[in-house]
């Protein structure tokens, strides 16, 4: 599970290969809603925690459209602008009633994505937001173990990942799996430019 600007999973199912999508927004929506506060996050999600649960607003986020669509699918900062912070825009609510309701939305969305027991990493900025790991662990199952790892791959996760599809495109392997992307076939994605003869692997 990461949870970066936009929450996304990816699971290895033995039969269906690896499956991967985006569930829903994440820290795009806390960090502007910390941002009218002051603040660049909301460190360790305490401002959330300070909140109230808006349950109409909660409902509104839970009905939308989005949610009901199966994988594969992908969400971007436009529909995020253009759909969801019109919803938050509209409650008129406490930016602290905002701030909680939305780390309860993506904790009941994630729920609805983890329906076994099992291990979860987790990373992207959101695991450190302690109030929204609270919340996503009271909704998964009660035997599943969530790890967290240090805060250094946390950080450098992103470009780990980046290099090794780089590293797959060199040596010609897929890096674009049709049951991430829903294209017809699996691809190699990325173009070489310039004398690659002397790349060492």
């Amino acid at each position: 599970l990461n949870l970066g600007g936009i929450a996304n999973i990816s699971v290895k199912q033995n039969e269906a290969g690896i499956i991967a999508f985006d569930i829903c927004p994440a820290n795009l929506v806390l960090n502007r809603l910390s941002n009218e506060k002051g603040f660049v996050y909301d460190k360790g999600g305490e401002i959330a925690r300070s909140g109230q649960l808006n349950i109409q607003l909660l409902q509104k986020l839970n009905n939308l459209d989005y949610y009901v669509k199966t994988p594969p699918k992908s969400l971007g900062k436009e529909w995020v602008d253009q759909v969801f912070h019109e919803i938050l825009d509209r409650s008129g609510d406490t930016i602290e009633n905002k701030l909680f309701t939305v780390c309860e939305h993506i904790a009941v969305q994630i729920s609805k994505n983890i329906l076994t027991a099992g291990e979860m990493l987790v990373t992207g900025g959101g695991a450190m937001n302690l109030f929204l790991m609270e919340k996503i662990q009271e909704k998964i199952p009660d035997d599943s173990k969530i790890i967290i790892p240090n805060s250094e791959l946390i950080s450098f996760k992103e470009a780990l990942i980046f290099a090794y599809l780089g590293y797959l495109r060199i040596t010609n392997q897929y890096n674009a799996l049709k049951s991430v992307t829903g294209a017809s076939e699996n691809s190699i994605g990325g173009a070489l430019y310039g004398d690659t003869s002397n790349l060492y692997i």
